[in-house]
């Protein structure tokens, strides 16, 4: 008979679930990591201030621009660290 390998490791191997790279984020996780609140989140989402991807009723947020999100306001920070440009300090 067999050798053991069953089809589904051939496919699909086994991978220890710290390297995995997550490439999304639900809206929920994405508000935790922004120190947003959910309902935050969601109204970023809607008015496109946060980027997202829509799989028909499903919404997560690319890791890519939570990344770009934080060194650009990481960014503007160092530039006018006392937040007079409108805009409050990043932290």
């Amino acid at each position: 008979m067999g050798t053991g390998i069953l089809l589904a490791d051939l496919i699909r191997p086994e991978v220890e679930e710290r390297d995995v790279v997550r490439r999304t984020y639900t809206v929920d996780e994405a508000a935790g990591l922004l120190g947003i609140s959910r309902s935050t989140a969601y109204e970023c989402v809607r008015t496109g201030e946060l980027p997202s991807l829509r799989f028909r009723r499903r919404i997560v947020i690319p890791a890519h621009a939570l990344e770009q999100l934080i060194e650009a306001a990481g960014h503007s920070a160092l530039l006018d660290p006392t937040g007079t440009d409108g805009t409050a300090p990043f932290r």
